[in-house]
Order: C-alpha cells, then sequence, then structure tokens
C-alpha cells in the first residue's frame, strides 16, 4: 500500500520522491455494496500541468418534477417542463431582491431518496438531501436542516412583472425582498424519482414552490494545498485565482462550519495570507462595504488590440461600428505612445470618412466603457500580481450583473493570460541559459534558490464562458496559446465548469489531469467520455453513479500515469464562500466568531 501522486511519473516519484506535491483527498476502495477511504491522494505541483474540474463539485442536488418555478411573467411551471422554456425565472440577487434571470441549461437523474419539507407559511417541496436552501446563517443542505429552521422565501412574487412599465417594474422589484420561514416538518421518501436541476448563471439560485433554492470546491484545495507547501517550494510558486464570482475573498478566514469533518482528516481549519485585487472603479466602494480587497486593479487600454475590443463589444468583424474601431485603435497603436479611453473616442470621432451614426455607435461605446471602472493609463503590472509564495485573487465578480459582463470579464481573463505567457517565456529563456552554463562548466555554481520568476498556477473558474465549444471570446486565443504551449515555459492552468460539453475541445486534448465530479446532462458526460474512454472498462456514467453521494466525490484521471482514481476531495482549510453567493451580505453574522 502506497500514497497516489497524481500527474507525477515514476521517473519523477523516485528522483523527487513526495517532495513538491499537495494533498488532494482519499482513495475510494469498494468491498461489495460498500465504499470506504483508503491511500492519499497528492497532487503533483512541482511541473506545470492543465487540470480541467468539471462537474457539480457538490453532490447531484436537484428537486422533484412537479416543483413549481416561478417564470417573469409572474406563472409557474413544473421544473420538468423547463427544457423548452424561454422565460426568465425569478431568483434572489447579490441586493436581496427577487429578479428575473435566465437560465441556461435543464438536468434530469434518478435518485432513491428524497426530503419532503414543509413551512409554516404552506410552502412545501421535494428535494434531494444535499439540495442547499438559504439560512440565517447562509447556505445549508436540507439533510442538515431540522425542524425549526428559518429559510429564505420571497415576500412577494406574484405580480406579472412582464405587464408592467418600467417604472411600475422597478417599484415592484425595490418591494420584493425575502422573510424567513420555518419548517414544520421533514419526511425522508424512499423510492425510485425522477429529479431536475437548471443552471442560473451568476445568482446560482431561483425559486420553486416560493422557496428560494441554490442550483448548483475542488479549486480552493488546490490553492490552499499550493500556499502550505514547504517555505523553499513555495516561494518559487505563484497562483493567481481569476474570481469571476466573488467567493474566493473568504479564504481570508478559517473554515469554522467544517470543524468536525476537518477532525475527521486529522485537519485543522485555517486562514490564508491572499491579496485580492478589485478594479479600480470598484476599489473604494468594497471598501465601504466592508468587502476585503487590498488593492485596485487596471488595464491600460493601449496593450489593448481592436480585436479584443471587438470581441468585448460582441462585434463581427465586417460590422461598420467595428471597422471603424479598428481604424482609430490602429492610429492611435502607430504613434507608439500610451493612450486612454478619452483618446480612443477622440480618434474615432475625427475620422471624416465614417459616417456620422457609425461614429456616435462607436464612441458611444467606449463612453460606456468608461464607466466599467476597469480601464486607467497607468495600468497594474503583471510583477504586481504574480509573486512567489503568494496567492493573489483578481476578483471581477463585479461585473456579473451587468450587461455584456461576460465580455469584460473575458477582456481581464485574456489580458491577464496574455501577460503571464510573455514574462514566463522570458524567463524560461533566461532559465534554460542557466541550465546550458551549469552544464557545459563543470566549475558553475549551483543555484538552488529561490527564481527570479515563479512558476505560475493560473485559476479560472466557469471557463466555458471564456473558452466556449462554439465562437470565442477575447479571452480564448490567450487561453488556448497556454492550454497548448504554456507547460513549457511553467504555467500551469487549472479550468473549472460545469459544463464539459459546452467547452472548448483543447480543454478536453491538453489536460493531462481531469477531476470529474457528478455530471448530470447527457452532453456533458459524452463530451468528457469521448477523450476518457481509453481508461474505462464501462461507461463514464456507470462509474460517476458509482461514487457516493457525498460533497467531493469525484472521478480522477491521470494521465502521466495512464490511471484512473475514485476519490474524495479532502474538506477546505478556509471558509468555503461557493456555497453561497450571499456572503458579502451576510459577512458579520458567517464570521461572528
Amino acid at each position: 500500500m502506497y500514497d497516489i501522486i497524481v500527474g507525477r511519473s515514476d521517473s519523477d516519484r523516485e528522483r523527487f520522491g513526495d517532495k513538491g506535491t499537495i494533498l488532494l483527498g482519499k482513495l475510494y476502495v469498494k468491498m461489495g455494496q460498500t465504499s470506504s477511504l483508503s491511500n492519499k491522494v497528492y497532487l503533483d505541483v512541482n511541473r506545470a500541468h492543465v487540470v480541467f474540474i468539471c462537474g457539480k463539485r457538490g453532490s447531484g442536488k436537484c428537486l422533484s418534477g412537479d416543483a413549481l418555478v416561478t417564470l417573469e411573467d409572474g406563472s409557474e411551471l413544473p421544473i420538468s417542463e423547463l427544457s423548452n422554456n424561454s422565460l426568465r425565472v425569478m431568483a434572489l440577487t447579490d441586493d436581496l431582491k427577487v429578479r428575473p434571470v435566465p437560465m441556461t441549461d435543464f438536468y434530469s437523474r434518478k435518485t432513491d431518496v428524497l426530503l419532503h419539507i414543509k413551512m409554516r407559511s404552506g410552502a412545501e417541496l421535494k428535494l434531494t438531501p444535499e439540495h442547499p436552501l438559504l439560512t440565517v446563517k447562509g447556505w445549508s443542505e436540507a439533510r442538515h436542516l431540522p425542524v425549526g429552521s428559518r429559510i429564505a422565501a420571497p415576500r412577494k412574487i406574484g405580480t406579472k412583472i412582464a405587464t408592467l412599465d418600467k417604472n411600475e417594474k422597478r417599484d415592484i422589484l425595490a418591494q420584493s425582498d425575502i422573510f424567513w420561514d420555518e419548517i414544520i416538518s421533514v419526511e425522508k421518501l424512499e423510492g425510485e424519482f425522477d429529479v431536475y436541476d437548471i443552471t442560473v448563471p451568476g445568482c446560482h439560485n431561483f425559486i420553486a414552490n416560493n422557496i428560494i433554492v441554490h442550483n448548483s470546491y475542488s479549486m480552493g484545495v488546490v490553492t490552499e494545498g499550493v500556499a502550505d507547501l514547504p517555505e523553499e517550494i513555495k516561494e518559487n510558486i505563484s497562483v493567481v485565482m481569476l474570481d469571476t464570482m466573488g467567493i474566493y475573498w473568504t479564504m481570508k478566514y478559517p473554515n469554522q462550519k467544517d470543524r468536525k469533518l476537518l477532525d475527521e482528516w486529522g485537519l485543522h481549519e485555517k486562514s490564508l495570507d491572499v491579496t485580492v485585487y478589485t478594479p479600480v472603479g470598484y476599489f473604494d466602494e468594497f471598501r465601504k462595504r466592508g468587502i476585503p480587497t487590498d488593492f485596485p486593479f487596471s488595464i491600460k487600454p493601449s496593450e489593448l488590440d481592436a480585436s479584443d475590443w471587438r470581441l468585448t463589444f460582441e462585434l463581427e468583424g465586417n460590422d461598420p461600428v467595428a471597422v471603424a474601431i479598428e481604424m482609430a485603435v490602429q492610429s492611435l497603436k502607430e504613434k507608439g505612445q500610451d493612450y486612454g479611453i478619452d483618446d480612443i473616442i477622440a480618434q474615432i470621432n475625427s475620422n471624416s470618412t465614417t459616417s456620422a451614426d457609425v461614429r456616435a455607435a462607436a464612441s458611444n461605446r467606449f463612453v460606456t466603457a468608461k464607466r466599467w471602472g476597469l480601464f486607467d493609463e497607468k495600468g497594474t503590472p503583471i510583477n504586481d500580481l504574480v509573486q512567489g509564495g503568494k496567492v493573489t485573487i483578481l476578483d471581477v465578480s463585479c461585473y456579473t450583473t451587468i450587461p455584456g459582463a461576460s465580455g469584460i470579464r473575458a477582456l481581464v481573463i485574456g489580458l491577464v493570460a496574455q501577460k503571464l505567457f510573455i514574462q514566463r517565456m522570458v524567463a524560461r529563456r533566461d532559465e534554460e541559459f542557466k541550465d546550458v552554463k551549469k552544464s557545459i562548466h563543470y566549475l558553475a555554481e549551483e543555484d538552488e534558490g529561490k527564481k527570479k520568476e515563479p512558476l505560475v498556477w493560473l485559476v479560472v473558474d466557469e471557463a466555458h464562458e471564456f473558452l466556449p465549444s462554439q465562437g470565442k471570446t477575447a479571452a480564448t486565443d490567450p487561453l488556448v496559446t497556454i492550454l497548448r504551449e504554456g507547460r513549457q515555459p511553467g504555467i500551469s492552468l487549472i479550468l473549472a465548469s460545469q459544463q464539459p460539453g459546452k467547452i472548448h475541445t483543447d480543454v478536453m486534448t491538453q489536460s493531462d489531469i481531469v477531476l470529474a465530479h457528478r455530471l448530470t446532462a447527457n452532453l456533458d458526460v459524452q463530451a468528457l467520455g469521448m477523450l476518457m474512454q481509453s481508461y474505462m472498462r464501462e461507461g463514464l456514467d456507470k462509474q460517476l453513479n458509482t461514487l457516493p453521494r457525498v460533497k467531493g466525490a469525484a472521478i480522477v484521471f491521470d494521465d502521466a500515469n495512464e490511471r484512473m482514481y475514485s476519490i474524495r476531495v479532502r474538506p477546505r482549510l478556509t471558509w468555503h464562500g461557493g456555497e453561497s453567493p450571499f456572503a458579502v451580505s451576510t459577512k458579520k453574522k458567517i464570521f461572528d466568531f
């Protein structure tokens, strides 16, 4: 019996032993119908890897098919009939208001256990035991909620929003809020049930049977592991997390809520000294609201190409507005000087060969871009973000709920990825020159100290939004470059997505480590199964279905050793903000230790 090191070849294991590894979890061993945890499973961080984390990091949370989901027109539709629905669903947003938001995906599966919860208000719901509900202390799985627990319910959602004018909509939505309903009974149901779930990006919740329910761990575990390495190894690694949901600042706080589970693993809760960057236009606002942030972040407009702007504004290449923007940006770049948004607007308006309507449309887009609070002629140097032994979180969640959000976040991710690749390519040339020099000169000095430029682990959540299977974003080309070529200069890439069927094919072909949690959509199972079929003696869906239904259960595909393992990812040491998109709003309650 020996511990498993995912991503480390036999030759590297002989050379390095277990040095430069982090604890990922434990191996599942099946004896008859019982699965138990055995060997520890580690992840190699000594070399660069492409790690793809997919599936629902929880344990398959779903609702019974008769759960009535509230739509934007005030009607209710059983969740089992939502697959062809074009209306938006009602959800609770960051400001604790009930608003209509789009759903993007529909899932179904079977289960043998449901909980039937009844509320004092008369509302009731049948759901899987692991499905989270919003309580006064944050999101909690239904199975952990006894009678008497208080959960969030919408105060007013019955008005037919679609029939109101703009002012009436604003007034109704302003009144919409939540109240804390009380659970009066919980009944366990056993049998064979069809259950369903939907994806609601941004809010990650929706309203069903007048109860607010969550719709959806492992990236944080990897980041914690790197931050906990011995100092002589850690100082040669930098972690840069591109946080699209605003959930990783909670790593500044210890995981008090899972103390019992951590004890079972022989682990202890702890906080991490992470550095959080927020776009410069939101920095002061976040500080005033008490949201932990350390430094402002900005982008120099002169660093962006015309194609970056076109993709951000979601314009086709032959669109007259895109052509006007390209002419303006090209003219400014030819001058060889830094420039700002106002300079781009002025250049667009000075082009008399373009019609007034096109000039107005093009310049108005940059007027809007100024309000994003992202651009500054100085910009943030990449060396500020990449520091050996440090975890840097670039929080771009402020753009989640505004029009064009995905384009803005893709712009940030693309530029950071591009800068990191260039920096590491230059650094790698210097490192290889030293290696060659040492091999030629017998008496050359050994250099086992701190690297001038640390190896980088770049972490991106909701990766399918930036590396889509169809089309491209401002982040696509830089991320694909790292996927294909990043390991040589020393850039590791961790991509996470609940929808592998909608992600760029290069993610599948270039990933040397895949961590697959439970998948509920056939499209996603097929996409991942086609890649992994050579590892499996039976279908991926069967492999996933044999996993215990607990948080963190996953299958790991290790390309370095051509092996597949069933594991449980260890519990987080730091506070897991991903369980509640409203952790900021309830921060004082959560962290009042």
